[in-house]
């Protein structure tokens, strides 16, 4: 057993590395067969299960649920869970958390949401239109960095939320 992933990792940079003074279709179908074979699958089956957890805490645990008098607060809270919902789906590789938690719930159960639905959909439009802002103003406050894979799933909340205003 590998103790990191740097070292289970290492056999296939490797090959990759030697492979690349020769960079031909059948040696790609070679890294790629035996990435199929271990990685990928693993990789796709951690995801599926990661995102089986996700969804069965969010039905014990409902997003939005932050509760205080002061309405900024309540609002930065609604964004962070947005985001966190998004964040879970990038890594899970699953839009469904974001139909289900971010879209789904918040539009049914409107009392959870501070403020009206197009307020919180300009904000995390205003996130995808200015992403290297938003990545710096993390990255400062030394919450380091969004992977950019994150981007698209954001876009794709935006999208949806905009369709049920």
């Amino acid at each position: 057993m590998f103790e990191t992933l740097e070292q289970f990792c290492e056999p296939f940079i490797n090959q990759i590395n030697h492979l690349m003074g020769n960079p031909t279709l059948e040696n790609i179908e070679k890294v790629r067969t035996k990435l199929k074979a271990t990685v990928l699958f693993d990789v796709a089956k951690l995801r599926k299960g990661y995102g089986k957890l996700i969804k069965a805490y969010y039905k014990n645990h409902k997003p939005f649920n932050y509760q205080t008098q002061n309405v900024e607060d309540k609002v930065q809270k609604d964004l962070e869970d947005f985001m966190e919902l998004v964040s879970f789906a990038t890594e899970a590789d699953d839009t469904s958390i974001l139909d289900d938690w971010a879209i789904d719930y918040p539009c049914k159960n409107k009392q959870v949401l501070a403020q009206d639905l197009p307020a919180y959909v300009d904000k995390l439009q205003s996130i995808v239109t200015d992403w290297d802002a938003f990545m710096a103003k993390l990255q400062a406050k030394g919450e380091g960095k969004w992977p950019d894979e994150t981007k698209p799933y954001l876009a794709y909340l935006v999208n949806k939320l905009s369709s049920k205003i």
